[in-house]
């Protein structure tokens, strides 16, 4: 009998202790088709809720690819990154968002390789067996996926230059595009827009379907708005925090603007009501 045992092996044999990391399979049906995901690698950080952003969240990926973690310490969206890199791996992965006052897992986004994706929310989705500061760990329900990570310390963001109430010229051509919208006018939309969107907007506009398109799209920009605060990053961005209304329901917001060559224009932007 072999009585050395490795390190690694030992721990493994003592009560209570559990290996680091994540790993399992988990399979969804999706439009009749059965998909796995293979969990090989996890990372969790901390953000605003994707449903309060007044509340913090865990968020957690879960991915059948390793992981990019370069420059995730100084990167303002994480889970923007995280997903696009992702994306160009072609991996398969599971976003996790658990509320940290109850420690609930809230909901989950499945996202298949080339297949789509599925999002579901509710308080059966798994257990969360450890939340604290520096450590996240639990499983999801009808899998064999079991994570047990670090929290990632907050990114290391430069500090840009206040904007003030209406966001200077920044926040002046967020409304801008606001009343173009409005006014239906797409022309100047696309002036406003990310190049690639506007794009796609303007070889859009000959299809039969755009007029309704773009009438949901002024249904969505309805209601009243004010940029209450920004700040400048180096030249060619800014961050815009805003508050506003829409069918009697208050929301607060916050939209990223860039500077291109025929000036600002709205990057992404997100609300929360």
């Amino acid at each position: 009998m072999n009585k050395r045992i490795g390190f690694v092996s030992l721990l493994m044999l003592l009560p209570g202790v559990v290996m680091a990391g994540a790993s399992g399979k988990v399979e969804k049906e999706f439009f009749g088709e059965k998909n796995t995901i293979t969990v090989t690698d996890g990372y969790a950080f901390n953000a605003p809720d994707v449903f309060d952003k007044t509340r913090q969240a865990t968020v957690i990926f879960l991915s059948s690819q390793p992981i990019d973690r370069s420059g995730l310490d100084r990167a303002r969206d994480r889970a923007e990154v995280i997903e696009d890199r992702l994306r160009d791996l072609g991996a398969s992965y599971i976003e996790l968002n658990i509320t940290q006052e109850n420690r609930e897992l809230n909901s989950a986004n499945f996202v298949f390789s080339g297949s789509g994706n599925l999002s579901t929310s509710g308080n059966t989705l798994g257990t969360i067996t450890r939340l604290d500061a520096g450590q996240v760990a639990g499983s999801l329900t009808d899998s064999t996926v079991e994570f047990d990570l670090p929290i990632a310390p907050p990114p290391n963001l430069p500090k840009g230059k206040a904007l003030g109430a209406g966001g200077g010229a920044p926040g002046k051509a967020y409304m801008a595009s606001r009343a173009a919208i409005a006014a239906g006018d797409v022309d100047t939309m696309a002036r406003y827009m990310n190049p690639d969107m506007a794009e796609m907007m303007l070889a859009a506009r000959k299809e039969p379907d755009f007029k309704e398109q773009l009438g949901f799209l002024q249904e969505m920009n309805a209601g009243e708005v004010k940029i209450v605060s920004g700040e400048q990053f180096g030249t060619d961005e800014a961050i815009l925090q805003m508050e506003g209304s829409m069918d009697g329901s208050a929301f607060t917001g916050e939209i990223t603007m860039k500077l291109g060559p025929k000036g600002w224009y709205v990057e992404k932007e997100s609300r929360s009501f």
